[in-house]
């Protein structure tokens, strides 16, 4: 696994940030630079279920490991999803489980919000992950700068 970190200094404050990254309505835009119809559905519970789905049911099982709002969120892949059948063990689950996706929001002394991506992936994803959030935190700073 590789790990590829991204970084975006949007010029609106932590909870819009953290608002427009989670928010039901707005997930899906930044997230359509992956997939058209992605969404996310969660507990939000720290050890609880979440799902990264796009209109197929195809997507990632994870869970929240950390959640300090608006600063940090934390999730730990689990296995994957395909036509909505849960998968937790094939040699592909097996490459990728215990992978990390980690957001860090801070705020500099401009008042501005740099938000910090780390992730864990495998080397057959890299380009559509580093084109994928290369796209969405561009489309996220959008969407945050015209709350």
């Amino acid at each position: 696994m590789i790990m590829l970190t991204f970084e975006k200094i949007i010029n609106a404050d932590l909870t819009t940030v953290w608002q427009k990254l989670w928010g039901e309505d707005t997930y899906p835009k930044w997230t359509s630079a992956f997939s058209a119809d992605s969404r996310m559905q969660s507990d939000w519970q720290v050890n609880g279920r979440t799902l990264f789905l796009d209109g197929s049911q195809n997507g990632m099982i994870s869970t929240i490991s950390e959640m300090n709002e608006p600063n940090v969120l934390v999730f730990t892949h689990l296995g994957f999803m395909e036509n909505g059948v849960e998968d937790f063990d094939s040699p592909q689950v097996l490459k990728m489980k215990g992978a990390q996706e980690k957001y860090f929001l801070s705020e500099n002394t401009q008042g501005q919000t740099i938000v910090k991506v780390e992730l864990d992936t495998d080397a057959e994803w890299e380009d559509m992950m580093r084109n994928g959030f290369t796209k969405g935190l561009d489309i996220l700073k959008a969407l945050s700068e015209s709350a």
